[in-house]
């Protein structure tokens, strides 16, 4: 029977292992301790330490059992020629070559699986994140000193700012400030501005939309909604007198010349009633234009209506009376109230004209009338009131139409509806939107005076208001004024020398011919 084979044993191994043992050897006072911070640290070091197995055993809990199997071969093999650091070398390209399967997660609560677990999350953020690394630094070089794992602030959305912000109604956008040529600075010239301009009423941002709202609550009312229709030239039903006169002239007539005569007399006189009979007022103008011409219209029909400036006070009694009494049969319904959807409304030039006019009417209204006698009637003066922005949108579609941009309410208008509208505007503006200049409405009333005494009114007139336009001039005004000055001396020299060649060209032309001639 053959004696069974010794066991090879490594001595380059057993004399490191050894030598190392003998400097860790500890003494008998704290041998305790030092096994306990070697427990301990082996628990703590997820790749393991010296002493607490060989380095193939410790990674075994890192790498799949593939793995580790061939770790602890390669530190067979290599372990005797190289150490462990060759070993260990050899170790990571072969785990950078291959793609082991993930290590499992351990089932107990282990400090080793929660080290396992953070490395693979590591790993796993690493490699994902290496692809939108290298696109970032193709594309910005300066972004390859910038950490690998970054997080995105989250930015506010635009619409939240604008949700947030103090201004409901944006500011009208400012044009752009061109650039300044070199050699030159900004400089801001005072203008004298008009004493005769009228300015828009100043809305608060809350009441407009108060009175917008108000606006289409009335408007979606079935009967106004009717009512408005057929006063902007959609109404499909027909007129009683043309049903009338359809139905007529279907029936067939067999009368007598005296009956034929009875009918053209009373068609004749049906003729001349329906010309004499005006058409009905409408209730509410939608449009710039139709909006503009009404409102000229009331101004002239008006100024027709006042007292001519030669008459006495009896006289000028008696013709109001008269103008009452023939204006009494018509009643033609006034203006009241005129919306502008003014901050929807890209070119302001279109509305601008809006604020002068409103004011004309209202002084010819109350032009005629003395300083005392205007006070009590303020309420019939024309309101005008800028709408809030989108509001332009909201009238369209309630009116049905493509585009809305000044609507104007009359007196025809449903009166209990129109004293609603009339009630909210005057409770948010307060009169403010009544505009009537006091220099208007005086000199109106100087202009329709009888008498020379009542000619030297004195006006109320709008304190100065002083512009200022943006400019450029040069910096230096005493380099740029000389430097025109030798620009006009040089221009001139040039200018006599061309003149002075001129003449000896034509001297010279003129002795030519001379000499030609004898």
């Amino acid at each position: 029977m053959a004696p069974p084979a010794r066991a090879r044993v490594d001595n380059s191994a057993t004399v490191r292992s050894a030598s190392k043992n003998k400097q860790r050897a500890p003494t008998n006072g704290n041998s305790s301790s030092s096994s306990k911070r070697s427990a301990s640290s082996a628990a703590n070091d997820p790749l393991g330490g010296a002493g607490g197995g060989s380095l193939a055993s410790s990674l075994s809990s890192l790498l799949s059992p593939g793995l580790a199997s061939s770790a602890n071969k390669s530190l067979d093999a290599k372990g005797k020629g190289k150490g462990k650091d060759a070993a260990l070398a050899s170790l990571l390209g072969l785990g950078a070559g291959s793609k082991p399967n993930p290590p499992p997660l351990p089932h107990n609560g282990s400090k080793g699986g929660a080290a396992q677990l953070g490395l693979q999350s590591l790993q796993s953020l690493s490699a994902t994140s290496q692809p939108t690394n290298r696109k970032k630094q193709k594309l910005d070089p300066t972004a390859a000193s910038s950490s690998t794992l970054t997080l995105d602030r989250p930015t506010p959305s635009p619409d939240l700012k604008a949700r947030h912000s103090t201004h409901a109604i944006p500011p009208t956008p400012t044009p752009p400030t061109p650039a300044i040529p070199p050699g030159r600075k900004p400089v801001y010239r005072p203008v004298l501005a008009s004493a005769t301009t009228v300015s828009w009423p100043d809305m608060p941002v809350a009441g407009s939309n108060t009175v917008l709202h108000t606006l289409l609550d009335i408007l979606s009312d079935p009967a106004v909604r009717e009512s408005v229709q057929g006063d902007l030239g959609r109404r499909t039903r027909t007129r009683p007198d043309r049903q009338e006169g359809k139905t007529s002239n279907c029936v067939p007539t067999t009368a007598t010349t005296a009956r034929t005569t009875e009918t053209t007399t009373t068609a004749m006189e049906q003729l001349c009633t329906d010309s004499q009979r005006e058409p009905p007022q409408p209730g509410l103008v939608a449009g710039i234009n139709g909006v503009t011409r009404r409102l000229e219209l009331e101004i002239r029909d008006r100024l027709a209506s006042l007292p001519p400036p030669h008459h006495s006070t009896d006289q000028r009694h008696e013709c109001n009376e008269s103008l009452l009494l023939n204006n009494a049969t018509r009643k033609p319904g006034s203006t009241r109230i005129v919306f502008v959807c003014r901050h929807d409304l890209q070119p302001a030039s279109l509305i601008a004209h809006f604020p002068m006019l409103v004011s004309a009417c209202n002084a010819v209204l109350q032009g005629g009338k003395g300083e005392g006698e205007g006070e009590g009637e303020k309420d019939t003066l024309v309101y005008l009131f800028p709408l809030p922005l989108g509001a332009e949108a909201k009238l369209a579609s309630m009116l049905g139409l493509a585009k809305c941009s000044v609507v104007a309410i009359t007196s025809a208008f449903p009166p209990r509806q129109l004293a609603r509208l009339v009630a909210a505007v005057h409770r948010e503006t307060a009169r403010r939107c009544q505009l009537l200049p006091p220099w208007l409405a005086a000199s109106l009333r100087s202009a329709l005076s009888y008498s020379q005494s009542e000619l030297g009114i004195q006006l109320e007139m709008e304190p100065t208001t002083v512009k200022f336009v943006r400019s450029t001039q040069p910096v230096d005004l005493n380099a740029c004024r000389l430097a025109k000055k030798s620009r006009r001396t040089l221009r001139s020299s040039r200018w006599k020398k061309r003149k002075l060649q001129a003449l000896h060209s034509l001297q010279s032309l003129q002795a030519q011919i001379k000499a030609a001639k004898r």
